[in-house]
């Protein structure tokens, strides 16, 4: 079964994001005052209120902070995961790949940016680690 994704939401505020995705890229705004990465983009930054925020590159490495496996009437199965990025923020993605059932909550994962629109998703980045959730 083929599984629909929402439409993308760009803003202003979002368009950077948008569009470095569409060249394999995770970018996300960091404050220029108390160096804060922010995720989900945004104009002003959520921990000093400043307005002075500059658009990097993350790394593209995660740990898995938790994650639920989604069973389908279908028998089939997907993976939704809370990760926290290298970077700091927490964000809400799709664990794929043929080892994805075996996601743990401290494992290591890796981006990988797929799909039309391109959609950050992550991977494994070795054999499962952590604890069962």
């Amino acid at each position: 079964m083929t599984r629909v994704y929402p439409s993308a939401y760009e803003d202003a505020d979002s368009q950077p994001f948008w569009a470095a995705l569409g060249e394999g890229r995770l970018d996300m705004p960091r404050c220029d005052d108390c160096g804060r990465h922010l995720f989900y983009p945004r104009a002003v930054c959520t921990a000093c209120g400043s307005e002075r925020l500059t658009w990097v590159t993350a790394r593209g490495r995660a740990t898995v902070h938790s994650f639920t496996t989604i069973h389908q009437r279908d028998g089939g199965s997907y993976v939704i995961a809370l990760v926290d990025l290298a970077e700091g923020p927490r964000m809400i993605t799709e664990i794929i790949g043929e080892n994805a059932g075996e996601v743990a909550i401290g494992a290591e994962v890796v981006l990988d940016v797929t799909g039309d629109p391109p959609r950050p998703f992550f991977r494994l980045a070795g054999p499962a680690q952590g604890r069962d959730a």
